[in-house]
């Protein structure tokens, strides 16, 4: 039985959450290959969170499956009150089904998903508010203008800014630098994927003196309550791509506006802090000495005769989060093409094209864009006869596909 009264009765007040809630998400399984790096750029992330926001907030992490180092590491932040709530998974559930938990728990007026690997400029939350007050029934707002994304499920955007009277420009007016900064951000050759680009026309919308960019991209966004409402109750099976993009689908269907800052006010860190721009960010805001870059080791790819088998080198390079993609195959066998799909090694790719060679695979370009590949990351080409085949490989770490 109850014995007593509970004190947190007897108290008046109590201090409410802030209205502005800043939920971050991470998952870092292992800190050798990939995600060597991998905590340095979230202490950076949160430190220029923390140095750079003006407005007050709650900063809300969900750890999906880290490693013990990592999950010690944000029990001592919380503890030295630099997070506000902890929340942590015993296992990697996937980024979609961790991002809708973690949005759906936000009790801020104002929701802000970052990934762990973005850092902050100075005005950011400011610049993104500006958007969500100038503009109607907004979804989303992100701080990058990316023009890769300007026709990324933004039909609702465009048709609203065509009718509704707003000053809209058309053209390539994100500047060169921008996009520069942001292909070298994710590991991408600017001279490459610049030609993809150059079909693409940039929409720039202009509300009380507000100007904003159509299109979000995933990593850090503001999203209002309404459009957190407005996505399906769903379990996703896919680590990360297909909720990263149905997030953008259903808001567009449901008419919400996806736009971003003119400029750019964070920056994708990824896994290794290399710029000597963050890397003096990271001494300045963590108080450390950035750890050193290092250039991940060569992947290992074997062709077998009757069988095609393509593993990456897990634990000792790259970790146990890499995929092996076959993006595209010219194979002739009986007039037949064929396809294959993403899987995490160190499970095998098996394809029967009766192979009569064992050639090896040529390093091409080691980080292509995801879902706009110029050039294939492995290329392999040989067989004779009705065997003839050309294999196109793209192999990149699932932590940041989409």
């Amino acid at each position: 039985m109850r014995e007593g009264v509970n004190p947190f009765k007897l108290k008046n007040t109590i201090v409410p959450p802030a209205s502005i809630t800043l939920c971050a998400l991470v998952c870092i399984p292992e800190l050798v290959g990939y995600f060597a790096g991998s905590l340095p750029a979230l202490k950076l992330s949160l430190a220029s969170i923390r140095a750079h926001t003006d407005q007050p907030f709650d900063l809300v992490v969900f750890d999906n499956g880290s490693c013990r180092e990592v999950v010690d590491w944000l029990r001592a932040e919380l503890d030295a009150g630099r997070i506000d709530t902890l929340i942590l998974s015993g296992r990697n559930i996937g980024k979609p089904n961790a991002q809708r938990q973690m949005l759906r728990f936000a009790p801020g007026e104002v929701i802000v998903y970052t990934d762990s690997d973005v850092y902050f400029r100075p005005g950011w939350l400011q610049a993104e508010l500006d958007i969500v007050r100038a503009f109607p029934n907004v979804g989303e707002v992100g701080g990058q203008p990316v023009r890769a994304v300007t026709h990324f499920y933004t039909d609702k955007t465009r048709a609203w800014a065509t009718t509704s009277g707003v000053k809209l420009e058309t053209g390539h007016l994100i500047p060169d630098q921008y996009s520069q900064d942001y292909a070298r951000s994710f590991g991408l050759d600017y001279a490459e994927v610049s030609k993809l680009w150059a079909a693409i026309h940039d929409h720039r919308m202009t509300a009380d003196g507000v100007s904003a960019y159509m299109g979000v991209a995933h990593q850090q966004f503001i999203i209002s309550r309404a459009a957190i409402l407005a996505l399906p109750h769903e379990r996703f099976d896919n680590a990360i791509v297909k909720g990263d993009d149905q997030l953008n689908q259903t808001l567009d269907e449901a008419g919400f506006l996806q736009l971003s800052t003119a400029d750019p006010f964070v920056y994708h860190i990824g896994n290794a802090i290399s710029e000597e721009w963050l890397r003096d960010e990271y001494t300045r805001l963590v108080g450390e000495t950035a750890p050193p870059t290092r250039r991940p080791r060569r992947k290992r790819c074997v062709i077998g005769c009757g069988v095609v088998i393509a593993r990456a080198v897990c634990s000792s390079s790259y970790g146990a989060g890499h995929s092996i993609c076959i993006i595209s195959m010219e194979a002739k066998d009986g007039g037949k093409s064929k396809t294959a799909k993403r899987l995490s090694c160190p499970s095998l790719l098996r394809f029967d094209f009766r192979l009569f060679a064992l050639l090896p695979f040529t390093h091409e370009n080691r980080y292509p864009c995801p879902k706009r590949v110029t050039r294939p990351a492995w290329t392999y080409a040989g067989g004779g006869g009705a065997g003839a085949a050309r294999f196109h490989l793209l192999s990149r770490p699932d932590s940041t596909l989409g």
